[in-house]
């Protein structure tokens, strides 16, 4: 398998498929201003690295790289639902793109980037379901195409167009579930969502954002009605932004103390380095799709002084 998406897509000092971690298909980005890494399972983006800078997103050491189980950081890609689908218990957390084996449609070098295209449609969910996958597949009945580019430039940019190819109309949520690097989450200012009203998630009630947010416990929360790009200061890093088109939902979420604890994949520690700055389609943001229609979800990601 290897050899033959070698052969197809490979380019020689660019873009290289490799065995990752747990015998996962993964492929290695070498593009002229910055280096990546996406593993075919969930078209799951585990890496990006500007030219000189640390990297973008965070990692968990301690995540399960395993055929239909979540990878732990990064990009997850959560559709059709996000979080429980409600009213079916065993259905995956998060929907199933995340879990499913994603098929390389193209890759390609421009003189400043490498962009790579990844599609899952029904029919290989369905052919590929074990487990999480075959309860998927029994709770979506719909027919779709979902495509993600994924753009390694100076900018981490992803583009995820969900296309409904059936003959009924389809309803779906949606988020790009960043894990961003921070040297310290007390230390981290997120700007750009102040005033806004935000759902709780914790519990259960709807607030207004009164300034820039600091995190000093659990966050679980899906900001409403947001278009505007997102900062991320420290005081000892570049600014991090994010940008997003067709989205009018930010969740900004950490575990904390008790939370990380209890998470088998995630380091006890680990919510002191991380912040999740999701650009969704969730809530009241959940899109509706008639046959032949299709939705662009894109976000923007990097540090603030390479624009």
């Amino acid at each position: 398998m290897l050899e033959a998406l070698n052969r197809e897509f490979g380019i020689p000092d660019r873009v290289t498929f490799k065995q990752g971690h747990g015998g996962l298909t993964k492929l290695e980005i070498t593009a002229p201003h910055s280096t990546g890494e996406i593993y075919l399972q969930g078209a799951h983006v585990t890496s990006f690295v500007p030219q000189g800078q640390p990297p973008l997103l965070w990692m968990s050491g301690e995540s399960r790289f395993e055929a239909g189980v979540a990878i732990r950081g990064g990009v997850p890609i959560c559709w059709p639902w996000f979080g429980p689908l409600e009213g079916d218990a065993h259905a995956p957390m998060h929907g199933f793109a995340r879990l499913a084996e994603w098929t390389v449609s193209s890759v390609r070098a421009t003189d400043d980037a490498i962009v790579v295209q990844l599609t899952l449609d029904r029919a290989a969910l369905s052919a590929a379901g074990s487990g999480d996958l075959n309860a998927a597949a029994s709770a979506w009945s719909a027919d779709f195409e979902l495509q993600l580019e994924v753009t390694f430039g100076n900018e981490l940019t992803l583009t995820l167009t969900v296309s409904n190819t059936g003959d009924r109309d389809f309803r779906f949520a949606a988020a790009l579930h960043t894990y961003f690097s921070l040297s310290s989450i007390s230390e981290a200012v997120i700007k750009g969502l102040a005033g806004r009203r935000f759902f709780d998630k914790l519990d259960q009630t709807i607030k207004v954002q009164s300034g820039s947010i600091r995190i000093d416990k659990e966050v679980d929360r899906i900001y409403l009605g947001t278009e505007d790009e997102v900062v991320i200061e420290q005081p000892d890093r570049p600014d991090i932004f994010i940008g997003k088109q067709g989205s009018q939902t930010t969740v900004i979420w950490n575990p904390w103390v008790e939370k990380a604890a209890r998470m088998a994949d995630f380091p006890d520690d680990g919510y002191l380095r991380m912040v999740c700055v999701e650009t969704a389609n969730a809530d009241q943001d959940s899109r509706q799709l008639s046959p032949g229609e299709r939705h662009q979800l894109t976000q923007v990601s990097g540090y603030l002084h390479q624009r």
